[in-house]
């Protein structure tokens, strides 16, 4: 009996670590309806079977709290929200989301509306009033790029977690889901995120761990490697990787389970500076040719990736220390997830205890089959090392005879160093006192040693620090506890 009791305990407990960590966010953007030929996707091209959640970008909010639909002809006029809807049909198990971003507006009406409790009442009764009694959706992602930079203030930090307490509670009422969609590395926890305080309302985060190395490091990084090379050249860079982001969200209080790791069929393209250097850490010149459908500078979706390293010249390769292919011709130099690439990381998001993988822009994988991988190769690829099981035989509803040849993959082995770096700081426009340390103690805020009410911001600037100086007003302290501005007899100084 025993035995059989231990047996018994033993099968729940795998089944509910597999149950655990298969959650599949698919994030689709309805801008691909635009696109010509073989690159357009719509909204009927979404597979619901690969996906366990699906979110639709499309709102934001307005300064006064109101929704602003960032295309209101594609989602209304021509029904994308009610042909969502009928997608998600097919799928009753799937949750339909609606994805809420300050991309096109920055931090500027995000960061005054959070400002005031009105405003704050008046977004949380617009979105339940859009979820619920418009379109009856299960859930919002939440995406705000980022608090306190790009135009805002260091109250947003503070604030932020007050907007996010109030419309959890109101969501979670009606038993809608609520999720963010966050940067990766630790520089964002002190300046932008108060961790442990947003785990208590949020379902999921979606940390975003890819576009971690492109055409502004002025040299070659994979944008979402696994693990670090061991030969990076800053604290800074040795975050830069899937393990470390990971890690450092744990480590500030976000617990596995409400982790979800974000990749994308994207592909960073950047111009090689000289022909006869072309391995990791090479020298750049600007962002790369656009792919033909998605065109835009520096970025290819995957199968115009695919169809160009079809091309005479393109060499594969698969640097095993970082666990991350790259492709070259001598001339450009791509980096991107492969299916091999992102099953890794599926065993990785098991090991860990996450709660499952998210692919963003879910439009630029392989919806039509251009590469003869089949359908949605890299969500498929998602799905199958998450252990989840999906219907053979599914496509996206689209055909094409068009397909790729296969390219020779060359596996690079690596073995990782221990590299000593020494940061020190650099002067800006305005300078930083002679007291200050000359590095920062971690990535974010430092107070003046001298004055409660100044502090500056160190962000990783390469192989150096560079600091910016702030002032708090109206005889405010800074709080190095909650890093915002604070009522001097809450503040140790």
């Amino acid at each position: 009996m025993k035995v059989a009791a231990v047996a018994g305990l033993l099968l729940i407990s795998v089944a509910s670590i597999n149950a655990a960590t298969d959650k599949v966010f698919c994030f689709f953007d309805n801008k691909a309806t635009y696109r010509v030929g073989d690159g357009k996707v719509t909204v009927e091209d979404i597979n619901p079977n690969l996906c366990t959640h699906i979110v639709y970008s499309s709102i934001t909010l307005t300064s006064t709290g109101s929704i602003k639909l960032l295309d209101s002809y594609a989602d209304v006029t021509n029904g994308g929200f009610a042909r969502f809807k009928s997608v998600c049909q097919r799928a009753p198990a799937v949750k339909c989301m609606i994805g809420l971003n300050s991309l096109q507006s920055g931090s500027s009406p995000f960061s005054t509306l959070m400002n005031n409790t009105v405003t704050r009442q008046a977004a949380v009764s617009s979105i339940l009033s859009f979820l619920i009694q418009q379109y009856q959706f299960d859930g919002l992602d939440f995406y705000w790029q980022y608090p306190v930079l790009k135009g805002g203030n260091p109250e947003d930090r503070f604030n932020f977690v007050t907007f996010i307490s109030e419309l959890s509670a109101n969501l979670h009422m009606y038993g809608l889901l609520l999720t963010l969609s966050v940067a990766p590395t630790s520089d964002f926890f002190m300046g932008s995120y108060n961790v442990p305080s947003l785990v208590r309302y949020v379902d999921y985060f979606n940390v975003m761990a890819f576009n971690m190395h492109h055409y502004w490091d002025g040299k070659t990084g994979h944008q979402s490697a696994l693990y670090a090379s061991g030969k990076e050249t800053s604290l800074y860079e040795a975050q830069l990787n899937v393990d470390a982001v990971i890690t450092g969200w744990i480590a500030e209080g976000a617990p596995a389970a409400k982790l979800i790791l974000g990749v994308t069929p994207t592909a960073n393209i950047m111009k090689l500076y000289a022909a006869n250097d072309s391995g990791i850490g090479a020298r750049t010149a600007g962002r790369g040719d656009m792919g033909q459908y998605t065109t835009t500078e520096g970025i290819m979706s995957y199968p115009e990736l695919c169809l160009e390293r079809a091309k005479a010249g393109w060499e594969t390769v698969l640097d095993r220390t970082q666990e991350s292919f790259y492709a070259t011709n001598k001339i450009s130099w791509a980096t991107y997830d492969e299916v091999q690439t992102v099953q890794l990381k599926g065993s990785y998001i098991i090991t860990r205890g996450l709660a499952g993988m998210a692919l963003y822009d879910m439009e630029n994988d392989d919806v039509k089959n251009l590469c003869g991988k089949g359908f949605y190769p890299l969500l498929r690829g998602v799905n199958t090392g998450l252990g989840r099981r999906i219907p053979d035989g599914e496509s996206s509803g689209t055909t094409t005879t068009t397909k790729a040849t296969t390219t020779t993959t060359t596996a690079t082995t690596r073995a990782p160093t221990t590299t000593t770096t020494t940061t020190r700081a650099t002067t800006t426009t305005t300078a930083s006192p002679p007291v200050l340390p000359t590095t920062c103690p971690r990535n974010g805020y430092v107070r003046d040693p001298t004055n409660c009410s100044v502090y500056y911001r160190c962000i990783p600037n390469g192989s150096f620090f560079t600091s910016w100086k702030y002032t708090c007003l109206n005889g405010l302290y800074f709080n190095i506890a909650t890093s915002t501005c604070d009522y001097p007899n809450r503040v140790a100084c």
